[in-house]
């Protein structure tokens, strides 16, 4: 069972502990590093590659030189 200073960091961060017994530490591995995986290849996607559809511009580089498009925000 772990510490209660710990489990207040992880609850701090917006991790929540599952005190169930199913499931495994090693399966929320896999899903941190699919969700890093793919945060990394969406930046690429948006902003390093180009699209031929986009005049060979990036996405990032075609939105934001469109003025009638909305600036993102964050939540």
């Amino acid at each position: 069972m772990p510490s209660a200073a710990f489990t207040a960091r992880l609850t701090a961060h917006g991790i929540r502990i599952r005190r169930d017994g199913r499931g495994c530490w090693r399966d929320h591995v896999f899903v941190a590093e699919a969700r890093a995986s793919l945060g990394r290849y969406l930046t690429r996607y948006n902003t390093r590659r180009p699209h031929s559809s986009l005049a060979d511009q990036t996405r990032e580089v075609a939105y934001s030189s469109h003025p009638s498009l909305p600036l993102p925000v964050a939540a």
